[in-house]
Protein backbone atom coordinates (compact mmCIF):
# COMPACT_ATOMS: atom_id res chain seq x y z
CA UNK A 1 0.00 0.00 0.00
CA UNK A 2 1.61 3.12 -0.90
CA UNK A 3 -0.23 5.15 2.02
CA UNK A 4 0.86 2.80 4.69
CA UNK A 5 4.55 3.65 5.84
CA UNK A 6 5.96 1.50 8.59
CA UNK A 7 8.20 3.71 10.66
CA UNK A 8 8.36 1.99 14.49
CA UNK A 9 7.25 2.58 17.80
CA UNK A 10 6.89 5.81 19.42
CA UNK A 11 7.23 4.40 22.25
CA UNK A 12 10.79 3.49 22.05
CA UNK A 13 11.47 7.12 20.63
CA UNK A 14 10.01 8.64 24.46
CA UNK A 15 11.89 5.38 26.26
CA UNK A 16 15.19 5.81 24.71
CA UNK A 17 15.26 9.46 25.25
CA UNK A 18 13.94 9.78 29.08
CA UNK A 19 16.91 7.19 29.65
CA UNK A 20 19.55 9.15 28.10
CA UNK A 21 18.24 12.01 30.06
CA UNK A 22 19.25 9.71 32.95
CA UNK A 23 17.22 7.82 35.64
CA UNK A 24 17.29 6.89 38.51
CA UNK A 25 15.86 5.38 41.57
CA UNK A 26 14.76 6.90 45.34
CA UNK A 27 17.21 6.54 47.89
CA UNK A 28 14.78 3.87 49.19
CA UNK A 29 14.83 1.96 46.30
CA UNK A 30 18.22 1.76 45.79
CA UNK A 31 19.11 0.85 49.27
CA UNK A 32 17.14 -2.09 49.12
CA UNK A 33 17.91 -3.13 45.56
CA UNK A 34 21.74 -2.51 46.13
CA UNK A 35 24.26 -4.86 43.75
CA UNK A 36 21.40 -7.49 43.80
CA UNK A 37 20.01 -9.45 40.93
CA UNK A 38 16.47 -8.16 40.63
CA UNK A 39 13.09 -8.87 40.15
CA UNK A 40 11.11 -6.31 38.64
CA UNK A 41 7.31 -7.49 39.06
CA UNK A 42 3.66 -5.62 37.68
CA UNK A 43 0.13 -7.04 37.97
CA UNK A 44 -2.85 -4.33 37.70
CA UNK A 45 -5.45 -6.40 34.92
CA UNK A 46 -8.73 -6.65 36.02
CA UNK A 47 -8.84 -10.43 34.51
CA UNK A 48 -6.75 -11.09 37.41
CA UNK A 49 -7.88 -9.61 40.29
CA UNK A 50 -7.91 -11.99 43.56
CA UNK A 51 -6.70 -15.71 42.64
CA UNK A 52 -4.69 -14.70 39.63
CA UNK A 53 -2.45 -11.53 41.68
CA UNK A 54 -2.27 -13.85 44.63
CA UNK A 55 -1.14 -17.19 42.59
CA UNK A 56 1.66 -14.28 41.11
CA UNK A 57 2.55 -13.02 44.22
CA UNK A 58 2.66 -16.08 46.02
CA UNK A 59 5.09 -17.56 43.00
CA UNK A 60 7.33 -14.93 43.00
CA UNK A 61 7.90 -15.40 46.91
CA UNK A 62 8.84 -19.42 46.31
CA UNK A 63 11.26 -17.80 43.59
CA UNK A 64 12.82 -15.48 46.41
CA UNK A 65 12.81 -18.32 48.92
CA UNK A 66 14.80 -20.55 46.52
CA UNK A 67 16.99 -17.78 45.50
CA UNK A 68 18.41 -16.02 48.65
CA UNK A 69 20.40 -13.47 47.10
CA UNK A 70 17.43 -11.97 44.66
CA UNK A 71 15.14 -8.89 45.81
CA UNK A 72 12.00 -8.45 44.33
CA UNK A 73 10.21 -4.86 43.46
CA UNK A 74 5.97 -5.72 43.08
CA UNK A 75 4.63 -1.94 41.60
CA UNK A 76 0.96 -2.44 42.59
CA UNK A 77 -2.20 -0.69 41.20
CA UNK A 78 -3.55 1.75 43.00
CA UNK A 79 -7.23 -0.26 43.71
CA UNK A 80 -6.84 -2.25 47.11
CA UNK A 81 -8.27 -5.24 45.06
CA UNK A 82 -5.72 -5.82 43.01
CA UNK A 83 -3.11 -4.67 46.12
CA UNK A 84 -4.33 -6.69 48.67
CA UNK A 85 -3.16 -10.12 47.07
CA UNK A 86 0.61 -8.68 47.04
CA UNK A 87 0.15 -7.71 50.52
CA UNK A 88 -1.23 -10.33 51.81
CA UNK A 89 1.76 -12.54 50.49
CA UNK A 90 4.94 -10.31 50.19
CA UNK A 91 4.75 -7.62 52.61
CA UNK A 92 6.52 -9.27 55.33
CA UNK A 93 9.51 -10.83 53.25
CA UNK A 94 12.34 -9.22 53.69
CA UNK A 95 13.85 -9.25 50.38
CA UNK A 96 10.41 -7.91 48.95
CA UNK A 97 9.78 -4.17 48.61
CA UNK A 98 5.86 -3.23 47.92
CA UNK A 99 5.49 0.19 45.72
CA UNK A 100 2.66 1.92 44.48
CA UNK A 101 2.79 3.68 41.56
CA UNK A 102 6.22 5.18 40.61
CA UNK A 103 6.95 7.92 38.34
CA UNK A 104 7.87 6.44 35.08
CA UNK A 105 11.12 7.68 35.16
CA UNK A 106 11.95 5.69 38.52
CA UNK A 107 10.17 2.47 36.99
CA UNK A 108 12.58 2.91 33.97
CA UNK A 109 15.67 2.80 36.20
CA UNK A 110 13.83 -0.18 38.24
CA UNK A 111 13.26 -2.14 34.72
CA UNK A 112 17.14 -1.70 33.48
CA UNK A 113 18.21 -2.83 36.91
CA UNK A 114 15.86 -5.85 36.63
CA UNK A 115 17.42 -9.06 35.30
CA UNK A 116 13.83 -9.82 34.88
CA UNK A 117 10.31 -8.04 34.78
CA UNK A 118 7.25 -10.36 35.21
CA UNK A 119 4.14 -8.40 34.61
CA UNK A 120 0.91 -8.59 32.60
CA UNK A 121 1.23 -5.03 31.15
CA UNK A 122 1.37 -3.60 27.78
CA UNK A 123 4.24 -1.39 27.71
CA UNK A 124 6.43 -3.56 29.75
CA UNK A 125 6.26 -5.92 26.85
CA UNK A 126 7.74 -3.18 24.84
CA UNK A 127 9.94 -1.72 26.75
CA UNK A 128 11.28 -4.96 28.30
CA UNK A 129 12.54 -6.36 25.09
CA UNK A 130 13.71 -2.79 24.02
CA UNK A 131 16.15 -2.56 26.81
CA UNK A 132 17.29 -6.22 26.96
CA UNK A 133 14.85 -7.21 29.80
CA UNK A 134 13.23 -10.98 29.52
CA UNK A 135 9.03 -10.32 30.22
CA UNK A 136 7.49 -13.16 31.71
CA UNK A 137 3.84 -12.07 30.67
CA UNK A 138 0.92 -13.05 33.55
CA UNK A 139 -1.82 -13.46 31.08
CA UNK A 140 -3.28 -16.17 29.32
CA UNK A 141 -2.93 -14.41 25.89
CA UNK A 142 -1.60 -10.97 24.23
CA UNK A 143 -1.55 -8.61 21.55
CA UNK A 144 1.76 -8.66 21.13
CA UNK A 145 2.60 -11.47 19.60
CA UNK A 146 5.93 -10.06 17.99
CA UNK A 147 7.32 -10.65 21.35
CA UNK A 148 6.64 -14.24 21.61
CA UNK A 149 7.67 -14.86 17.99
CA UNK A 150 10.79 -13.41 18.57
CA UNK A 151 11.03 -15.05 22.07
CA UNK A 152 11.99 -11.92 23.99
CA UNK A 153 9.00 -12.19 26.20
CA UNK A 154 7.37 -15.48 27.89
CA UNK A 155 3.02 -16.05 28.59
CA UNK A 156 3.03 -18.02 31.76
CA UNK A 157 -0.40 -17.18 32.90
CA UNK A 158 -1.19 -17.43 36.47
CA UNK A 159 0.06 -20.72 36.71
CA UNK A 160 2.00 -20.86 40.02
CA UNK A 161 4.48 -23.48 39.27
CA UNK A 162 4.74 -22.32 35.58
CA UNK A 163 5.93 -18.25 36.90
CA UNK A 164 8.08 -19.99 39.52
CA UNK A 165 9.87 -22.84 36.61
CA UNK A 166 10.35 -20.01 34.47
CA UNK A 167 11.53 -17.51 36.71
CA UNK A 168 14.04 -20.10 38.07
CA UNK A 169 15.54 -21.03 34.68
CA UNK A 170 15.51 -17.84 32.96
CA UNK A 171 17.38 -16.06 36.29
CA UNK A 172 19.60 -19.05 36.74
CA UNK A 173 20.50 -20.10 33.34
CA UNK A 174 22.68 -17.53 31.79
CA UNK A 175 22.40 -18.85 27.82
CA UNK A 176 18.18 -18.53 27.92
CA UNK A 177 19.18 -14.91 29.80
CA UNK A 178 21.29 -14.06 26.83
CA UNK A 179 19.09 -15.41 24.18
CA UNK A 180 15.70 -13.21 25.51
CA UNK A 181 18.02 -10.34 26.06
CA UNK A 182 19.28 -9.85 22.39
CA UNK A 183 15.52 -11.37 21.48
CA UNK A 184 14.07 -8.02 20.99
CA UNK A 185 15.70 -4.87 21.32
CA UNK A 186 15.33 -4.21 18.30
CA UNK A 187 11.58 -5.67 17.69
CA UNK A 188 9.71 -2.07 18.30
CA UNK A 189 12.07 0.20 16.40
CA UNK A 190 15.43 1.87 16.63
CA UNK A 191 13.83 5.46 18.80
CA UNK A 192 13.83 7.10 15.48
CA UNK A 193 10.03 6.41 14.36
CA UNK A 194 8.88 10.18 14.91
CA UNK A 195 11.54 11.28 12.71
CA UNK A 196 9.96 9.51 10.07
CA UNK A 197 6.55 10.54 10.98
CA UNK A 198 7.36 13.71 10.41
CA UNK A 199 9.17 13.00 7.08
CA UNK A 200 5.91 11.19 5.76
CA UNK A 201 4.16 14.18 6.44
CA UNK A 202 6.05 16.93 5.59
CA UNK A 203 6.24 15.11 2.16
Amino acid sequence: EANVHVVGNTVVDALRHIVDQGVELSADLEAFVGDQPLILATAHRRESWGGGIEAIAVALRHVLDDLPDHRLVFVTHPNPVARAPVTAALSDHPRAFIAAALPYTTFLALLRRARIAVSDSGGVQEEGPTLGIPVLVTRERTERDEGLEAGAVRLVGTDRRLIVDECRRILLDDTVHQAMAVAGRDLYGDGHAAERIADVLAE
